[in-house]
């Protein structure tokens, strides 16, 4: 026999309208492969749906803003990790939103979310017929991101791989970074900065600082293992400036998370963090390039309705 909550929530999901935001350039076109599995299921279930496709940057964010609360709508973001950005910044208070992934990297799906996930059409119906969830995302200077921000070293190979190496196709677009990050490894710019965490300040040197609500960035960096998009506070790392071959070396230990017992790494968690610098530095924020020489950065704990399959919700939430 069912549960009640899962009999409502399968009502809820009947009641309301799925708006699926497609951005049908990520994942070099591949994403619209993803929209015969949602036109398919929803029909099967007798869904209220509509496909809308994103026309040029930023469109997603349009489209996500015109839809309010009542209107009583998920709104799907069928691309990569910016298109998922893109609905987060135009998405009104109250409107529930849920992430199908069809870009390349797909860093908050596949490591915050789905780790362990073998098929992204399940994953896609799962999601559809799932549930709503608290979760956190946050704020950097009025821009909202629900991923991983950072300023450093990531940040030149987070731009390098998403403008100047984004169209070269004999490179796999899963390691477009890891090639970014090799090939400037003996052109790092020290970063001297000043940090506030929850009141508390700090002075370093760094090649990379970063502040992480998800798990991981730039396509295979599980950088933040013990982040959790349910408990309020970010996990912070500071890794002091080295350069050359100390860099090749650094890489894989940033890969698998395991860069933290190294002595030029100090990790932090906070709610709350003000960053300056002495010059204007390149930020990435979700995949978003900013420049700036001040950052403001606040959690928002459990401001998001995240759509997400039944048995997500229950590990996310232990």
């Amino acid at each position: 026999m069912k549960s009640a909550s899962v009999i409502a929530a399968a009502k809820s999901r009947n009641n309301m309208k799925h708006i699926f935001i497609v951005n049908p350039i990520s994942g070099r076109g591949g994403s619209k492969k993803y929209v015969p599995v949602i036109e398919d299921y929803c029909q099967e279930n007798k869904l209220e749906y509509e496909i809308r496709y994103s026309e040029y940057p930023k469109h997603s964010s349009k489209i996500a803003s015109e839809y309010q609360k009542k209107d009583d709508v998920c709104l799907y973001a069928v691309g990569g990790d910016g298109t998922a950005n893109e609905v987060l910044n135009g998405l009104n208070d109250g409107v529930q939103m849920a992430v199908l992934p069809a870009g390349s990297g797909n860093d908050f799906v596949f490591g915050t979310l789905f780790p362990d996930c073998k098929d992204v059409n399940q994953l896609i119906r799962d999601t559809i017929s799932g549930v709503n969830m608290k979760t956190d995302f946050a704020i950097a200077n009025d821009f909202k991101f629900i991923n991983i921000l950072s300023v450093g070293y990531c940040s030149i190979v987070n731009y390098l791989g998403n403008f100047k190496y984004r169209h070269v196709k004999i490179i796999p677009s899963k390691l477009m970074y890891v090639y970014a990050a090799i090939v400037n490894i003996f052109k790092p710019t020290p970063v001297k900065i000043r940090f506030v965490i929850d009141g508390k300040e700090y002075n370093k040197v760094a090649i990379i600082f970063a502040i992480a609500n998800g798990r991981r960035y730039g396509g295979i960096f599980k950088a933040a293992p013990e982040a959790k998009i349910t408990d309020g506070v970010f996990q912070i790392w500071n890794i002091d400036f080295v350069k050359g071959f100390v860099i090749l070396k650094l890489i894989p230990l940033y890969a698998n998370g395991t860069y933290r017992d190294l002595d030029i790494t100090t990790a932090y968690t906070g709610s709350k963090i003000d960053i300056y610098t002495e010059d204007k530095m390149m930020y990435q924020v979700d995949g978003e390039v900013m420049e700036t020489d001040e950052m403001h950065v606040a959690i928002q704990k459990h401001a998001l309705n995240l759509r997400v399959p039944q048995e997500v919700k229950e590990r996310l939430e232990k």
